[in-house]
């Protein structure tokens, strides 16, 4: 069991040379895999959505029916005081506002993104740990994390949140609060859940500047200068809350969404994701008393808890798969839970009096075969994709107009494809008859699931609803890729 620990020395602090050899190592390892593995496509369709809203960003408005290029999954109507604007992003606006930025550099750059903050992140978790009496070499275990090597080659911004995160815990010991506030503001512009490591965090710093006011007045305490970092993206949240939603306080997010039946369905998930991945990595808040064990306790249980209640688990093609995807919803404060682990960690093996070096080997060659199976396996999966992405171009002829379910939107990608397309079923006749006479217009389907339940039963009713209102060419199939085409050539008559 950890003790309690304090902080005897500011930041930073000098790193030993048997620590600094391992960072070093891991790190390129780390770079290694990135240049070989190197994506080549996202794989969802919350990425896909990312990816668009960048685009529609880059053309100076947040509404993307106002844009030439529109990717309509994952964008609900919006509720904007200033009229009728289509629809809207649902997500937070931080990610694809950094996006938009880098799309000038090519979209590829996109996947630049998380892996190099990931490892300044590395470097700071080192520095924290070293403030916290935890060999520095520990922050190995943050940086091949299997959930963050498989989440920062992808535009998740979890795994962007959680970077940001432990940058800012690492700027907190170095008693640079206004710079903590920038990174926790930038990550709840990025996503909602930080928004709880934020709340905590300044709650500590009050307390401790109210125990030292004596010392110290408030309004030039910790709290005050965190406060004022997070206050911009702030200012942007409520801004584009109220002319996406109407309101400041406003957002996709709805506290109507809670539910005792999804905590007890995704519960389950979570708690096993989290005691499996890292062996007792869940209940190591619990033990912990170091740095920020308050803040990570608290924000930690509240995390799980909303994720779960909200029914937010992935599920994948396997169960090794479905146990990496459970935690996306909790990396934000994954830097918590690691903190933690690490420290009970190192306390158990020099309690115990383990034989240290060889199981700190052990443990980082096991964390080098897992991540480079990881990359090995998501890139293959992107492999496919990409072959199938080609395979709809090839099958289109030029000027088409494409009805596609939401689950080709992972595939085929207006910003890069020239053709008009229409997510199905929300084609009503008139649309059809307007396509009908621009040009052939066709309809893709895609019945490769992948995540939740209840994907395949709704890929069925949209094949039945496309089957039932529109006059359809033969079927055509790829085996291959479970892809069907179909070439519209007009309306049934249903009182016919």
């Amino acid at each position: 069991m950890a003790t309690k620990k304090r902080l005897v020395s500011p930041l930073p602090l000098p790193v030993e040379t048997t620590d600094r050899r391992w960072l070093l190592a891991a790190g390129a390892v780390y770079l290694l895999l990135l240049v070989v593995f190197y994506p080549v496509l996202y794989t969802s369709i919350d990425e896909a959505s990312a990816f668009s809203m960048a685009y529609v960003l880059r053309h100076g408005t947040i509404f993307p029916d106002h844009t030439p290029t529109f990717h309509s999954a994952e964008f609900y109507p919006s509720l904007s005081p200033l009229g009728a604007h289509g629809r809207i992003y649902r997500f937070p606006i931080g990610f694809p506002l950094l996006l938009s930025a880098l799309s000038f550099a090519g979209w590829r750059a996109f996947f630049l993104v998380n892996p190099l903050l990931h490892l300044v992140a590395a470097v700071c978790f080192a520095g924290i740990l070293r403030a916290n009496r935890t060999p520095s070499r520990y922050a190995v275990l943050y940086l091949l994390f299997p959930c963050f090597a498989l989440f920062t080659r992808t535009l998740f911004s979890d795994a962007f949140a959680a970077s940001l995160t432990t940058i800012a815990l690492y700027l907190l010991l170095c008693r640079r609060p206004v710079f903590a506030g920038l990174c926790l503001g930038f990550a709840l512009l990025s996503r909602s859940t930080s928004l709880l490591a934020a709340v905590f965090l300044l709650a500590a710093l009050l307390m401790a500047d109210w125990k030292g006011r004596a010392q110290c007045p408030l309004w030039k305490g910790q709290a005050v200068r965190l406060g004022l970092g997070l206050l911009p993206f702030l200012a942007v949240n409520w801004v584009y809350n109220f002319y996406a939603f109407g309101s400041p306080f406003q957002s996709a997010y709805s506290a109507r969404a809670l539910s005792w039946h999804g905590l007890a369905e995704s519960g389950p998930h979570y708690v096993l994701a989290l005691l499996l991945i890292y062996p007792g990595m869940l209940l190591a808040p619990f033990v912990y008393r170091g740095a920020f064990w308050k803040e990570g306790l608290a924000a930690t249980t509240l995390v799980v808890l909303v994720a779960a209640s909200y029914n937010e688990s992935t599920f994948g093609n396997s169960a090794l798969q479905t146990l990496l995807s459970t935690p996306r919803q909790v990396l934000p404060v994954m830097p918590f839970y690691l903190l933690a682990f690490c420290d009970v960690l190192y306390s158990f093996v020099r309690a115990k009096r383990l034989a240290l070096p060889k199981l700190e080997a052990a443990i980082g060659i096991g964390l080098v075969v897992a991540a480079s199976a990881i990359a090995f396996q998501h890139q293959k999966y992107l492999k496919s994709l990409q072959a199938i992405h080609v395979e709809i171009q090839n099958n289109l002829p030029p000027h088409s107009i494409v009805y596609a379910n939401k689950d080709v939107y992972k595939l085929y990608q207006p910003i890069w494809d020239p053709n008009i397309c229409r997510e199905l079923p929300d084609i009503n006749a008139a649309q059809c008859q307007a396509d009908l006479q621009n040009g052939p217009v066709f309809v893709v389907l895609s019945a490769r699931s992948r995540g939740f339940a209840g994907e395949d039963s709704v890929n069925a009713g949209i094949v039945k609803d496309v089957q039932s209102r529109f006059l359809l060419a033969p079927e055509r199939v790829s085996s291959g890729s479970q892809v069907q085409y179909y070439q519209v050539l007009g309306l049934k008559n249903r009182h016919g």
